[in-house]
């Protein structure tokens, strides 16, 4: 299956193909690069590159006469995406003392189609089920009740406080500077 390129109009021109020796293919081979047959220029990714001329690393393989083993990818780079990932322990995670999958990755999978259906079992003790009791019948008449939903009440503030020195229109400020020392409160300092 070919991956889908995306068609821009500007893909480059494919240069035409030609039977290349085995100097040729040992030579566009270096540790820190990769030599492009199509324009002769280095690269150290070279699947990335292939996409301006609309050609997949196979296709690119075919019709250079390339070993199927050719690599795609400069080897120091490569060196480098191992060291990374033994570093970060990729692909080393021991899955045998790790806690079982819950309920919710297996609805996921479920619903994205990647396992199968699993039939739920009825619940013997939740009413409404295929096995529900007696006893539990009862509750679906309460269930069915409308909730009564006691709402707080909302808290509205009091009135501003008067101040205690007697005055009843006035209310206390303290001063910027605060009050100032030897007067007590309710006190004016004027």
């Amino acid at each position: 299956m070919k991956p889908a390129v995306i068609e821009t109009g500007y893909l480059r021109a494919q240069a035409p193909a030609r039977a290349l020796t085995q100097a040729e293919i040992a030579d566009s081979i270096q540790e820190t690069y990769l030599v492009c047959f199509e324009d002769g220029k280095h690269y150290r990714i070279l699947s990335r590159h292939l996409r301006l001329y609309g050609l997949t690393p196979d296709d690119y393989r075919k019709k250079w006469g390339l070993p199927d083993d050719y690599p795609m990818l400069a080897a120091a780079d490569r060196d480098h995406r191992s060291r990374l990932a033994v570093e970060r322990k990729l692909g080393k995670y021991d899955r045998s003392n790790s806690k079982p999958r819950g309920p919710y990755v297996i609805k996921s999978k479920v619903q994205a189609g990647d396992g199968p259906a699993k039939p739920k079992k009825p619940n013997p003790r939740r009413a409404g089920s295929a096995g529900a009791t007696k006893s539990t019948e009862g509750a679906l008449l309460i269930a069915a009740a409308p909730l009564r939903v006691q709402v707080a009440p909302r808290f509205t503030p009091t009135r501003p406080r008067q101040a205690l020195d007697g005055s009843e229109g006035r209310a206390m400020r303290p001063s910027p500077a605060g009050p100032k020392p030897g007067t007590g409160f309710g006190e004016r300092s004027d």
